[in-house]
């Protein structure tokens, strides 16, 4: 399967997908996709580019570690990750504020979460939310919304999917087939 590593909408790089690429998926956690590229000339990629696998966007957020292996070969390891990981760039605030307490349902914690995120990045929507919880009282400090998304799973013991920019919060997201330590990770 090739790959291609694009920006914007030009293709700036491709790759064949053999077996050390990797999709790594975690319930709640990661969800990325991991590459080791030997070649003998210096690749243009660079933070913000991307690739698409099965509709869904894994974006380059952090450099790529290079390893020279020899006079002509390069080693690119190479970190996608999916969009959740852009929940990271944004504080949590409620009324201009990151230290606050906030009462309410599921999805009115996770439509505060979206009303911070789509202020940074437009798009995100909510998908399925179990209706008919009781609200509950918490407290965030300085939190991303990353990770308040999974400490509202945990105050309402639900768990999340997040699906390209739609975020959805049920009892069960699918069936048990690991450990809740293991992951899913397999080749692309």
């Amino acid at each position: 399967m090739t790959i291609e590593i694009k920006r914007g909408l030009a293709t700036v790089a491709s790759f064949n997908a053999g077996e050390d690429t990797v999709f790594v998926q975690k319930l709640m956690g990661e969800h990325k996709i991991t590459t080791t590229l030997e070649v003998a000339e210096v690749l243009d990629i660079q933070i913000g580019d991307y690739i698409e696998y099965f509709g869904e966007v894994y974006t380059i957020n952090n450099a790529p570690e290079v390893t020279r292996m020899g006079n002509r070969i390069l080693e690119y390891n190479i970190e996608f990750e999916g969009e959740i990981y852009r929940l990271y760039k944004k504080i949590l605030l409620d009324e201009g504020d990151a230290d606050f307490g906030y009462f309410g349902t599921p999805e009115d914690y996770l439509l505060l979460l979206l009303e911070n995120i789509n202020a940074i990045d437009p798009g995100w929507t909510l998908g399925t939310v179990t209706q008919g919880i009781e609200p509950k009282a918490t407290s965030f400090n300085n939190v991303s919304c990353r990770e308040a998304l999974t400490r509202i799973a945990e105050l309402f013991e639900l768990e999340y999917k997040v699906i390209g920019q739609q975020i959805s919060m049920v009892p069960k997201v699918g069936d048990d087939i690991l450990d809740d330590n293991d992951k899913i990770s397999c080749p692309v």
